[in-house]
């Protein structure tokens, strides 16, 4: 992201103010998350000064693909057209192109059922920093071979073409640069897929195995120093008949070298969220279930103080030590609908370091409420909605979604400059300010569904193409999309 993000919100929430009265956070709030920020992004940018010097000298290539995190963007790339017809894309938010510079040549290829692509020019994925996206596009609807399109897509919306593979691959974490920690599944020759986790060359296809991870173990989460969390299942067929861990098993660290660690034994985690320095993790150990924090250094676990008869959903971490919760009355199904307004359902804030809880606001008619969030800066969250209020009685429980700024307890629609093609899926830190991915049908996989990606500026709301797809039968959407140090989940 460009520019300073605590000056985007501020942006964002002084232009929804132009429709929406007394949504602006506390000012003393704001100017301690901007002081927070600014030194955080001035040493952010002296790293990236310091990677792209370096670059200069190995590659010879980044000075056009522009290392630093806050340069001027490369020009938008118009190849002359294949000979060959190539689908229209689904018409989309447009920007203006950035002033012209020098670009390496590219040829244009075509791939059944992807965007316009253009090949790969040699140096580019070691190149690759902030602003590049890895995107893994695969098909909308599940009733064919496997197949999956690996695609890098440059800050300025050019899209390349790295690689096809009948073998899908689901991303742990991207670095930049042709490796990619992933996991993949092997054919074992009698029709047998068996998931493999290891460093994946995105230039040949080739998989070199980590034999510190099996078969059966799931990714959690990754950390900010680029371990990984994952959970193993006790020995002796603890997984079920569909291969899926079950019962009780081990939290793991495991690191970029070395051995792993045991942080504690569970029961298989129904949803794990890490906190944003990564020292702790809040746990629902299944669905419906009591939450806990486990200290990621020791183990320890400290209850959240969830009063008897009540349930908790976790939106995101506020901060290092604070829990942002939806909670309600905990009944049982009736088969009619049960609205939050009719649940005493109330926005809470839980300090993990005591397991207490605060009440933000109660849930009225009429109001959203925040759902699947994540961490900005403290104090303020991208979140999605939870559509189980009278507001959304069209729709019900079918429309998660949308992204909203939460910061002081409000919720602001972000606002894209240019209207997006289709319904706001899932937003998350990245780009220019957020990743948003978008979908038709409420984000179901569905024939129609086009799942693109797009960067939205949180300060002018300018949104440029990241993940493209086309509004055809037989498209492919964007299953995952990876920037440098991240894993590419949602």
């Amino acid at each position: 992201m460009s520019g300073d993000l605590s000056a985007r919100l501020d942006a964002a929430l002084r232009r929804q103010e132009q429709h929406e009265d007394g949504v602006r956070p506390d000012p003393a709030v704001l100017a301690e998350l901007h002081a927070r920020v600014a030194r955080a992004r001035r040493g952010r940018t002296a790293s990236y000064a310091a990677v792209a010097a370096a670059a200069v000298g190995v590659l010879g290539v980044a000075g056009w693909f522009g290392l630093r995190h806050d340069t001027t963007p490369l020009p938008a790339h118009t190849p002359t057209p294949a000979p060959s017809a190539t689908p229209t894309p689904t018409p989309g938010p447009t920007t203006t192109a950035p002033a012209p510079e020098s670009t390496p040549p590219s040829t244009p290829v075509s791939v059944a059922g992807m965007p316009p692509l253009l090949a790969l020019p040699d140096g580019a994925l070691d190149a690759a920093g902030p602003g590049w996206t890895l995107l893994g596009y695969g098909p909308l609807v599940y009733d064919g071979p496997a197949r999956q399109v690996l695609a890098l897509s440059a800050p300025t919306g050019e899209l390349y073409l790295v690689r096809e593979d009948e073998r899908p691959i689901d991303v742990v974490r991207w670095d930049g640069g042709r490796a990619v920690r992933a996991t993949s599944w092997l054919d074992d020759g009698a029709g047998t897929r068996t998931p493999v986790v290891g460093e994946y060359d995105l230039v040949t296809g080739e998989l070199v195995p980590d034999d510190r991870i099996s078969a059966t173990d799931r990714f959690l989460s990754l950390l900010p120093s680029g371990d990984e969390l994952w959970f193993r299942p006790v020995p002796g067929g603890a997984a079920g008949a569909d291969g899926v861990p079950s019962a009780e098993g081990r939290l793991r660290l495991v690191p970029r070298e070395g051995e792993p660690r045991v942080v504690t034994t569970l029961d298989l985690p129904g949803s794990v969220v890490v906190s944003p320095d990564g020292a702790r993790a809040v746990v629902e150990e299944a669905p419906g279930t009591g939450r806990e924090v486990v200290d990621l250094a020791t183990g320890a676990r400290t209850p959240l103080a969830i009063p008897p008869g009540r349930g908790c959903d976790v939106v995101a971490w506020l901060d290092a030590t604070s829990i942002l919760a939806t909670c309600r009355d905990d009944v049982a199904p009736t088969g009619e609908r049960q609205y939050l307004e009719d649940l005493n359902a109330r926005v809470v804030r839980f300090d993990v370091r005591t397991g207490g809880s605060q009440k933000v606001r109660d849930v009225v008619a009429g109001d959203l409420v925040p759902a699947r969030g994540r961490w900005l800066q403290d104090g303020s969250l991208v979140v999605g909605r939870a559509p189980l209020t009278r507001a959304f009685a069209d729709c019900f429980d079918v429309c998660w979604g949308g992204a909203y700024l939460w910061s002081a307890g409000s919720m602001t629609p972000v606002t894209p400059a240019e209207p997006l093609p289709d319904d706001i899926c899932s937003a998350r830190p990245g780009g220019d300010g957020l990743l948003v991915r978008t979908g038709y049908l409420s984000c179901y996989e569905e024939p129609g569904s086009s799942s693109q990606v797009w960067s939205v500026d949180l300060a002018s709301g300018a949104v440029r193409p990241v993940g493209p797809t086309l509004g055809e039968a037989g498209a492919l959407g964007v299953a995952w999309a990876a920037e440098p140090g991240d894993s590419g989940s949602w």
